[in-house]
């Protein structure tokens, strides 16, 4: 299990028996290098990473994003997708 960012004060939850029976481990970091954050897209380009997206929209939908992230609404990532040029 990988997250990326904290609310400090907010809970984790996951599935204690796939813990267990997959003897998976969680490990928590509070940084990394720019080495891991290449290391992480590529497991996401390889398909064993798969993030939760909650939304995706354009520049217009930031102002709403920012609301959720202030509120504690969002429960993924927020995707902003500009505009082509």
């Amino acid at each position: 299990m990988v997250t990326c960012g904290y609310r400090p004060g907010s809970d984790v939850c996951t599935d204690s028996m796939r813990l267990a029976m997959e003897e998976l481990t969680v490990r928590g970091s509070r940084g990394g290098t720019r080495a891991d954050a290449t290391a992480a897209l590529r497991a996401v380009e390889r398909g064993e990473i798969q993030p939760l997206i909650a939304a995706t929209g354009g520049l217009d939908d930031v102002p709403e994003f920012f609301a959720q992230l202030a509120a504690g609404d969002a429960t993924g990532r927020l995707v902003v997708r500009p505009a082509p040029a």
